[in-house]
């Protein structure tokens, strides 16, 4: 008796109109289809496909049938348009059920597809299957192969829902069909999970494509057509990049959103909530994916969703065992991944995995409380013997246990190796989670809480958590505490150098460092790298380097390499101090070394890397060099750090004549030194800002700093060096032409830098010193040129071009007068400052007028305002100086020309050859 067929299983699906269109997919699975030499898109006689099969799989709801119809449906479309000697392309479709899974059944509906475009194909073995008098199957097969081979047209057979196919002789006869596929039939499978077929031969031969679930979830292009287009809703374009990125462009997982969202008042609350613990999500996972599994699958999807990433013994010790033996784990790993269920690898040695977003909230959403805490204990211990402590405390946290989560913390903060990523802003989180009932508890944790709210720039809290652990270890006399007092005591002192009181802090760091025994490495190196920090606050940079370069073998000898990383660069900068770029570039290199891959502290050596440029007027190797160790440090949370990347920012976005971003990051790096609440890095920034305020003639507000700098120097005792300030001042003094002041002031800062080895400070006290001099007018020019040769010998060598470069304009004759001292490091500035290299002097010095005086930079600028006819108030907005400023270098200016009035200055100015 023949066997009804159900026919709406042979017809291609009706597309709806507001289909979003898929263009990229369909030139994806287009593109190579056919063989060479056929017409595109369709083949002529004797025409070919190229590849025998399209495979298209991923979980449910990721619009697998549509793309397939739409797909199928345009290729027909396009070769409707050939010409009509050409056979033009017919299709073929079959979806199947779970009830397909008899041999014969699936013989019979698919010959019936293949009648649908192609009548006579098939009929004779048709009437046989029905009459159940067929020979056998793969017989069969061969025989319709031959048949279809036959046609002049190009077939396409589209197979839909293929996952439900598990019997193993159906399997065998689709491998043998194509393995003997005729060259007009290209098949297309959509499936759930990849089919028990020859893929991989297939693939190698170059014979399969493949749409996975990367290629198929929607685009956030693709979600905002959907969601607005097809399912009719208002949503502003960041809601709509919300729910593709929680969906993970999962079109039924947007579909569901989009149904909830419909009549809501407030989607926005709605977007921020939706997870897969949404109703609708849970419904449509469990009848669609969950209740097709058998019940250890179950179990073992449930139970592992608590990981964000699961591998095989992970999985194992998370589920304690229970029903598994050592390496099953990973093979149902495995096993889900090729049934496509909602597993995506990290790996291309498919070791790890994740799940689905909102497939993971959905089955986690079925696990009470008591379970997911215990599930989190387990995942934790294992991260933790495997040396993951970050992975290790974000499930101890999920436990809801403060003590079990203290307990993690502190033996990864044991582990310095585990820590050389310099990850404190991860660290510094998790210590502010832990109340002070479960600190108080723990010195050594204490301890090491204190340490890192030092560097991250929380030193009053910092301090508090210090007392807080020298009060838990006073009084105990066992070998645990002598070594916590001992770190106690270095970073006691650390917090008092940092305060100013750097004899005090320094003896401080001295008995802890007497107390730590030799073998204490990293211990050691942490409060060499303290003493460090004293010396760099009086100016002692020889001494500092020593330091940081023993403190950094120390590090690297425990396998400390953020430690390590940090005091070389630290070691570089004294370097710098001392005028030696190239040994510092080579110190910078160095801390690179330490780790393959880029870490947190090594933006320090990036910004260490993009300071010497930028004194090498190198700007586009400083601008890539200082934007990678900025977003290194901030990643790793060091503050110190980004505040020195920040600084340094800030000065090449000034070269750059960005004076709006120099003043951002200058702002930003000022921030960071007021969260210190420390007077030494407030003082240190604020000379920064004061010194970008000379820059950008901003001379007023540089005038406010240096009248609290001068009040603040007469009552303050703190130890440490006021160098760069002092030359911050010397410059305020210079802006506004107070020379004497200016030489005084040199007379004491020169000799200092000169004893101690800053040979930066050096050369940049000389060119100060040329500038003052200049002032006096001729009567002191032999002593400026003999200031600037002598900064032009010392900076040449290492080619310390900015400073130069900086001070051209005031110092452009002289300049030209020492050319013969270092020839192209000289005209490197004159270039740079865009100065001729070539012009003779005028009578001794340049700059100086008949009277013996000089011109300042400032002057000259106001004489070209002047010329072009700027009011007074015009002048001080173009230079952001007040108008009682403006009229002050007026009257100077007309007393150095011997004028009366502007017309007349403008005029005396021509005559000179100064405009």
């Amino acid at each position: 008796m023949a066997s009804v067929l159900l026919q709406t299983k042979l017809y291609r699906p009706t597309l709806r109109p507001d289909l979003v269109s898929r263009a990229r997919l369909r030139e994806q699975l287009s593109t190579g289809l056919w063989a060479a030499g056929s017409p595109e898109p369709g083949p002529a006689d004797g025409r070919a496909f190229a590849r025998k099969l399209t495979l298209i799989a991923a979980p449910a709801g990721f619009g697998k049938t549509t793309v397939m119809a739409d797909f199928v449906a345009w290729l027909q479309a396009c070769d409707a348009r050939l010409p009509s000697t050409v056979h033009t392309l017919e299709s073929a479709w079959l979806a199947l059920d779970a009830v397909d899974n008899v041999p014969g059944r699936f013989m019979h509906y698919l010959i019936s597809a293949l009648q649908n475009p192609l009548p006579d194909v098939g009929q004779a073995f048709r009437l046989l299957l029905e009459s159940g008098g067929a020979p056998p199957l793969d017989t069969l097969m061969e025989a319709l192969i031959n048949e279809i081979a036959a046609r002049p047209q190009p077939v396409v057979l589209a197979l839909d829902d293929y996952h439900v196919i598990h019997d193993t002789e159906i399997d065998e006869l689709m491998g043998f069909l194509l393995d003997h596929q005729p060259p007009n039939l290209h098949l297309i499978i959509a499936s759930r999970s990849d089919p028990a077929l020859p893929l991989s031969r297939l693939r190698a031969r170059g014979q399969l494509l493949e749409l996975r679930i990367h290629d198929l979830r929607f685009t956030e292009a693709e979600a905002a057509a959907f969601l607005t287009e097809t399912m009719g809703l208002a949503l502003r374009p960041d809601w709509i990049a919300a729910l593709e990125a929680r969906t993970e462009g999962w079109i039924a997982g947007l579909q569901l959103a989009a149904l909830s969202l419909q009549g809501r008042a407030d989607p926005a609350a709605f977007i921020e909530a939706f997870s897969g613990s949404h109703r609708y999500i849970i419904d449509y996972l469990v009848d669609e994916v969950l209740e097709h599994q058998p019940p250890d699958v179950r179990d073992f999807l449930m139970r592992t969703s608590i990981l964000e990433r699961l591998c095989g013994p992970l999985c194992h010790a998370v589920l304690n065992g229970e029903g598994t033996v050592p390496g099953s784990s990973a093979l149902t790993l495995h096993s889900l991944e090729h049934a496509n269920l909602f597993l995506i690898p990290l790996d291309d040695r498919r070791q790890w995995y994740r799940y689905h977003h909102l497939f993971a909230d959905s089955l986690r959403a079925q696990l009470d409380a008591e379970q997911r805490a215990e599930l989190h204990r387990r995942a934790a211990l294992w991260f933790e013997a495997n040396d993951l402590p970050i992975e290790a405390v974000h499930h101890a946290r999920a436990t809801g246990d403060l003590r079990f989560t203290a307990d993690i913390i502190e033996r990864a903060v044991q582990q310095p190796a585990a820590w050389s990523g310099g990850q404190l802003t991860t660290l510094v989180q998790w210590l502010d989670l832990l109340p002070d009932s479960v600190l108080s508890a723990r010195p050594a944790l204490s301890l090491h809480a204190s340490r890192s709210l030092f560097l991250t720039g929380r030193v009053t809290e910092s301090e508090r958590l210090l007392d807080r652990a020298v009060a838990e270890i006073e009084g105990r006399e066992d070998d645990e505490a002598r070594a916590l007092m001992a770190l106690a005591n270095v970073y006691r002192g650390s917090v008092i150098v940092l305060r100013g009181q750097t004899r005090r802090g320094t003896a401080q760091i001295q008995v802890g460092l007497a107390q730590l025994p030799e073998q204490a490495l990293h211990s050691r190196a942490r409060a060499l790298d303290m003493l460090a920090l004293a010396c760099i606050m009086t100016g002692d940079v020889r001494q500092a380097e020593a330091y940081l370069l023993e403190a950094g073998t120390l590090a690297q000898a425990a396998g400390v390499d953020f430690l390590a990383i940090n005091a070389y660069c630290e070691a570089a900068q004294m370097e710098v101090l001392q005028g030696r770029l190239s040994d510092a570039e080579r110190t910078c290199r160095r801390a690179l070394e330490l780790s393959d891959a880029p870490i947190p502290p090594h933006g320090l050596a990036w910004t260490g890397l993009g300071e010497i440029a930028r004194e090498r007027n190198d700007l586009p190797s400083a601008e890539q060099h200082l934007t990678r160790g900025l977003a290194l440090t901030q990643q790793g949370g060091l503050a110190d750090d980004m505040q020195v990347a920040l600084v340094s920012l800030a000065w090449l976005r000034q070269h750059q004549g960005d004076a709006t971003g120099a003043r951002d990051a200058m702002d930003q790096a000022a921030r960071i030194a007021q969260a210190y609440h420390v007077e030494a890095l407030a003082a240190r920034i604020e000379e920064q800002q004061a010194r970008l305020d000379l820059a950008q003639a901003r001379v007023d507000r540089a005038r406010q700093w240096a009248d609290r700098y001068q009040e603040r120097l007469n009552e303050s005792n703190a130890e440490y060096s006021h160098e760069v300030g002092d030359l911050t001042l010397t410059r305020v003094y210079l802006a506004f032409e107070q020379g004497e002041n200016a030489l005084e002031m040199l007379a004491k800062v020169l000799p200092a830098a000169r004893a101690a080895g800053r040979e930066r400070a050096v050369i940049e006290s000389l060119l100060l010193q040329a500038r003052a001099l200049l002032l006096h007018g001729q009567t002191k020019a032999t002593e400026a040129l003999k200031a600037l040769s002598e900064a032009v010998t010392l900076a040449a060598p290492e080619r310390w071009l900015r400073l130069f470069i900086d001070e051209s304009a005031a110092l452009a004759p002289l300049l030209q007068q020492v050319r013969h001292l270092a020839p192209a490091f000289v005209d490197e500035i004159l270039e740079a400052s865009q100065l001729p290299a070539a012009v003779e002097p005028v009578a001794g010095t340049s700059p100086l007028l008949a009277s013996g005086e000089a011109l300042s930079a400032r002057e000259v600028e106001i004489l070209g305002l002047l010329a072009e006819g700027l009011t007074n108030r015009e002048i001080g907005q173009a230079l952001y100086i007040g108008v009682g400023t403006v009229k002050w270098y007026l009257t100077h200016l007309y007393d150095k020309l011997d004028v009366g009035n502007r017309t007349q200055a403008v005029a005396r100015a021509r005559e000179l050859g100064l405009l």
